[in-house]
């Protein structure tokens, strides 16, 4: 009677192990994701904004005693603790903020003696001692230890009037530098694949990078990259820059694609103007125009996820209300939430831990 007793108590066990596994898996996968998101000042200081819960909620970190009174554009979250922010500059160096507890308190790095009197655009970290920041004026740093110090990169062929926008880093070895000429463009893209030592022009003759500004760019790996900007400019490799190639696609005529991610080779989504979200699972060869998924029409500047379902990405209007705001979707883009937020200004900068940017 006791073995019979025991091995039904163990049936049970098992079935309520393996039905609290299949709970779990049906879960929302992003309840507990935490992420930032930057954006415009207001009341004296730039707004950065925290979640712990996947955006249920969002919270506004700082305060103007620690955080300067200028716009942020970008930001970068290494895990639940620690994450770095950029923006304009004020009182004389580029902004750039780091947390090392979770936002509880947000520290400016850097002065006047290593950070130039720019406007900051990208942030990208390899980890939470290795980052590189780019801007204005031809700026290009990079920090070995966590902040402490910024070391200036040159590099020749990037002109001190031109903008250095964003960043890929494949891995710790091959990295990009794309910008654009101050006026808007020609665009171009220099790479490096010994971890920044030296750095060789890609697609100079490109005739899209020619006419057109590069808004945002994303590496996957060390060969693969994607980069987006205006007139619905989408450009990919998969060789490590080697070529370049333009995906011929259409967003309904809108003007910019502003924001690009890829979950891998197949799976991308960029942002684009006046509300609308695209996404493709074929690298490139079909696209699904999702035409209201800001149900406010805002410009969607940023997009990251933890998979091809789940997505998020930011939105900012010229004005209106309300002008900032951060939209979701758990089902590949079926169906679109919009987050509330406590605060009523232009978001851009978005970033969730575990999420590559």
């Amino acid at each position: 009677m006791r073995k019979i007793l025991l091995s039904f108590l163990l049936f049970l066990c098992a079935v309520l192990f393996l039905y609290s596994c299949g709970q779990g898996n049906n879960s929302n996968p992003d309840d507990s994701a935490v992420g930032w998101a930057v954006g415009g000042n207001t009341n004296g200081y730039a707004v950065i904004l925290h979640t712990t819960n996947g955006g249920t909620t969002w919270v506004r970190q700082g305060t103007s005693e620690t955080i300067p009174d200028a716009p942020l554009g970008e930001i970068c979250a290494i895990d639940n603790q620690t994450a770095w922010a950029v923006g304009q500059n004020i009182n004389g160096y580029g902004t750039i903020l780091r947390t090392n507890d979770g936002g509880t308190t947000w520290t400016r790095q850097g002065s006047t003696e290593n950070i130039p009197d720019a406007e900051l655009v990208d942030i990208r970290a390899l980890n939470r001692n290795i980052a590189w920041v780019s801007g204005y004026n031809g700026t290009l740093l990079k920090t070995t230890d966590a902040g402490l110090t910024w070391q200036r990169i040159t590099i020749e062929g990037i002109a001190s009037t031109d903008v250095i926008s964003y960043m890929g880093i494949g891995d710790a070895n091959h990295l990009w530098a794309t910008g654009y000429a101050q006026a808007g463009y020609p665009s171009f893209i220099y790479f490096s694949a010994d971890g920044g030592a030296t750095w060789n022009q890609q697609a100079a003759s490109n005739p899209y990078l020619a006419n057109n500004a590069i808004i945002d760019f994303f590496a996957l790996d060390a060969e693969h990259a994607w980069l987006v900007g205006i007139s619905e400019m989408v450009l990919s490799t998969s060789d490590g820059g080697q070529n370049w190639n333009y995906i011929s696609w259409t967003a309904g005529g809108l003007a910019h694609a502003n924001g690009v991610w890829a979950y891998d080779t197949n799976n991308v989504w960029v942002a684009v103007d006046y509300g609308s979200m695209c996404f493709t699972s074929t690298n490139g060869a079909t696209w699904e125009i999702q035409s209201a998924a800001d149900p406010f029409g805002r410009w969607l500047l940023r997009v990251t996820g933890f998979t091809p379902q789940v997505v998020w990405a930011t939105g900012s209007a010229t004005h209106g209300t309300p002008l900032g705001g951060i939209i979701h979707t758990v089902d590949g883009g079926k169906h679109w939430q919009d987050q509330t937020i406590p605060i009523d200004v232009r978001l851009r900068g978005l970033s969730f831990v575990g999420a590559k940017r």
